[in-house]
Order: structure tokens, then C-alpha cells, then sequence
């Protein structure tokens, strides 16, 4: 009798401790963020440095890239490893036999129409679109700055360029060597060029070419309270940065290494909103289209296959606006 009260006991204390501890207290659980260094990260980095994720329950530890492209490839090595990464729909898609079948996409977190640059020697006389007929173009292959290039170059009815490959970090290098006549870059691989050529670099920007944006991306089987709860914080992210401009550019440009001047320039033409919108899927089919080197098999995913929109619609309904056919 006394061991069965003794039993009892023990019960009402661990369950009166238990509700003691608040509930994001009681639920906190580690997740792993891969998050590149990069403009369209922003609300992770936001949330990360704010504490945002904190708020909400969770214990985030986020790994750095320089690209979503290299997040993508650590993921693929190690997939139990990475619950939640940020990349490009491009990077997505280009890694698509090896990824695909581990992660899906729960929102767009970013979008903007005027990010990327084609960046060349003040000494070129490359000063348009048109005049990279025939000449040699470094970016990182498969990836949002390649597609941009390709657009880029498409849009001028240009098809006689060279096409050269570095990953993103040697972007600048492949410029001030003389290996390349123009690269196709980002911040903060655009500062870098312009530091190795002494400021010797000019910008050849494409508003609207490309409409760019950036991925959440969950790992199947991933419990779907911890990615409702890392949306509640990239949402409490934009929340911030929608009241907080300039502090926001001014965490960002510390974050990445980029200059104030170009944080001013992108946040003109850029998004930070998370959502679901229906407009993405055609144009993570164009991007689909452009990366296939051959048919697609009958068995191959398609886009609507790789979203999965129940953690968002649980948090902000309103927020999408993806179209299922059942």
C-alpha cells in the first residue's frame, strides 16, 4: 500500500513540475538550420540574431554557407542531420536526384526582382547586355546566378557566350585574374570582386529579368509542430523588419559583410514575406524546364509534389494561396 502511494506521489510531482515550466519551456527542442550567407536569408538571420526561435520554443543551431547551393549539398551528405534549410528554387531543383526525396518546401521567404549583377572590369567595354557576345562568363553552376546569367543573356538574343564555373567564393578571383570577362555575382561575392580589382568594377544590372526566391525547406518526417513553430518566428522576423528598416539593413550588412550602400540598394526591390503563392509554382517549372538535360521519366517529381503547404496554413492561413487538385 504505502509503495502504490509512493507511486502516486512520485506521478502528481512530475506532472505538477512539468506544468510549472512553460510550454515553449517544456517543448524546446534542438533544431539544425543550414543557412547561407546571403541577401535572401535575411529573415533566418533576422530570427536567429533577435531570438526569435527562442520565443517561440525552439533551441535553433544554425550552420553558415556561402551559398544555398553548398547548404543543399552538406544536406545531401548527411540529411539526418539538417532539419530546415534556405536556398533558391534553382539550387533545389538542380540537386533534384539526390534531395528531392528528403526535403520539401513549406514556404517562399523572400523575393525580389533585382538582386543578382553581372559585374565586369571598368576597363571592358562590356557596358550592356548586348556586348557579352562572345565573351567568357564566370558564375557558379546550376545555381540562381547561373540562371539569372542565362536570362541575361537569352533577353539580348546573345548565343555565342562561354560559360565558366567556380564556386561562388572564387567568383572574384576568376574577375581579377583575367580568366572570365564578366561574372555573374551577388553581395557579398560583388564587394569582393570590386576589393580584388581595387574598385576597378562596374555593374551591369537587369531589374525583372529573374524573379528570385528564396526557400524554407523541411526534412521529410520532420515533426510538424517544430516547423510551425520556426515559421511563428521567421513570421515574428518579418514582423520586425517590417517596424525596424535600418536596424534590419543595419544586422544584415554586419551579418553578410556587405556594404550599407548595397543593403539600401536590394531592400528597394525586395520582398522579406513568408508565404505559399501560387504564382511559384510556374516558376519553379520554368526553372525546372531549363535545368533538365533530358525527358523527364515518368516516375521524376513534379513541383507541386515537393510543396508541402499544411505548417503554413496552420499558422497564417491567409498566407497561401497554392492551388490542390486532389
Amino acid at each position: 500500500m504505502l509503495k502504490q502511494l509512493a507511486i502516486v506521489c512520485c506521478c502528481f510531482l512530475l506532472v505538477y513540475c512539468d506544468a510549472s515550466v512553460p510550454v515553449g519551456e517544456r517543448d524546446r527542442q534542438p533544431v539544425l538550420l543550414a543557412l547561407p550567407l546571403q541577401p535572401s536569408s535575411g529573415l533566418g538571420h533576422i530570427a536567429m540574431l533577435k531570438g526569435f526561435f527562442s520565443e517561440v520554443g525552439l533551441e535553433v543551431n544554425s550552420q553558415s554557407f556561402a551559398s544555398g547551393k553548398l547548404a543543399l549539398q552538406y544536406a545531401a551528405k548527411q540529411p539526418e542531420k539538417v532539419d530546415l534549410l534556405f536556398c533558391s528554387g534553382v539550387a533545389l531543383l538542380a540537386q533534384r536526384e539526390t534531395l528531392l526525396q528528403d526535403y520539401l518546401i513549406v514556404a517562399s521567404v523572400f523575393t525580389t526582382s533585382d538582386l543578382n549583377a553581372i559585374v565586369v572590369r571598368s576597363d571592358s567595354q562590356v557596358v550592356s547586355g548586348a556586348d557579352l557576345k562572345g565573351k567568357t562568363i564566370g558564375t557558379q553552376r546550376n545555381s540562381a546566378i547561373h540562371y539569372f546569367a542565362n536570362a541575361v543573356v537569352e533577353r539580348n538574343g546573345i548565343s555565342d557566350v562561354t560559360w565558366r564555373y567556380y564556386p561562388a567564393k572564387q567568383l572574384a578571383s576568376a574577375l581579377a585574374s583575367g580568366d572570365v570577362d564578366a561574372i555573374s555575382a551577388r553581395e557579398p561575392f560583388i564587394s569582393q570582386a570590386m576589393t580584388r580589382l581595387d574598385g576597378q568594377t562596374s555593374e551591369l544590372r537587369f531589374p525583372g529579368v529573374y524573379v528570385q526566391n528564396e526557400l524554407l525547406l523541411m526534412r521529410r518526417g520532420l515533426s510538424q509542430s517544430v516547423v510551425t513553430r520556426v515559421l511563428e518566428g521567421l513570421l515574428k522576423a518579418e514582423d520586425f523588419v517590417a517596424r525596424n528598416a535600418d536596424q534590419s539593413k543595419t544586422l544584415l550588412a554586419e551579418k553578410l559583410g556587405a556594404s550599407p550602400q548595397f543593403v539600401d540598394e536590394f531592400w528597394q526591390s525586395s520582398s522579406y514575406r513568408v508565404s505559399l503563392k501560387q504564382s511559384l509554382v510556374p516558376l519553379l517549372e520554368s526553372q525546372q524546364r531549363w535545368l533538365a538535360s533530358a525527358p523527364r521519366e515518368p516516375g521524376d517529381m513534379t513541383v507541386m509534389q515537393l510543396i508541402e503547404a499544411a505548417p503554413l496554413t496552420a499558422v497564417a492561413k491567409d498566407r497561401v494561396s497554392i492551388i490542390t487538385y486532389d
